[in-house]
């Protein structure tokens, strides 16, 4: 394939008297024949424009924020039906923990504390069946074997009409048992801390 050179235009085919034509194509569509904007209505069509392109953008940021917000999750009848099962397991639970408890409070109210209460026979010398231990800040803390009540300085008197020294006198038939003696900066409040109590 050859390049062919390209032949300089004649000085008949260029000439400074050849018409150029200054007629500007224009699109199809646009007419061009209404007077321009002038500079008040420029100004009003800029800020008309900058309004709407601001709530554009508000309703743009909107709707983003509407995307962050939390969604409520979807649950499976499975899912629904185990949530429904768990929480009546947990109705059911405290139900019976708080049954379990008055009835071991109107246990607590009826036993007499009195050794072999259970069995066939009490105990001939009436002893109680009270534990005793003596805490490291010097408290004699008991606890009946039969129906589990503890007892402590802090008693109020009970349904027998006793309170917590009467059964400290009275003997027991099991042996009381010790920590040990400590020292303390405020022995009223160790002495005060040194038991559970129900909440």
């Amino acid at each position: 394939m050859s390049i062919k050179p390209i032949k300089p235009a004649s000085k008949e085919e260029v000439s400074p008297e050849t018409p150029v034509s200054t007629t500007v194509e224009t699109a199809e569509g646009i007419d061009t024949s209404k007077q321009p904007l002038s500079t008040d209505a420029l100004l009003a069509l800029i800020a008309t424009l900058t309004q709407q392109n601001a709530e554009s953008n508000a309703k743009l940021a909107e709707a983003i924020l509407e995307t962050t917000k939390p969604r409520e999750i979807l649950k499976t009848k499975q899912q629904i039906a185990t949530e429904e099962n768990d929480r009546l397991f947990f109705e059911q639970s405290k139900e019976l923990r708080r049954r379990q408890k008055e009835t071991k409070q109107r246990e607590q109210l009826q036993c007499d504390h009195v050794a072999g209460s259970l069995g066939e026979t009490k105990d001939v010398h009436q002893r109680t069946s009270i534990v005793w231990h003596r805490t490291d800040a010097q408290v004699d803390i008991g606890i009946c074997t039969t129906c589990g009540r503890l007892f402590h300085p802090e008693d109020q008197i009970d349904a027998q009409g006793h309170d917590y020294s009467y059964w400290r006198r009275r003997g027991s038939f099991n042996r009381i048992s010790a920590a040990g003696v400590r020292q303390f900066m405020n022995p009223l409040k160790a002495q005060h801390d040194s038991f559970l109590r129900d909440s």
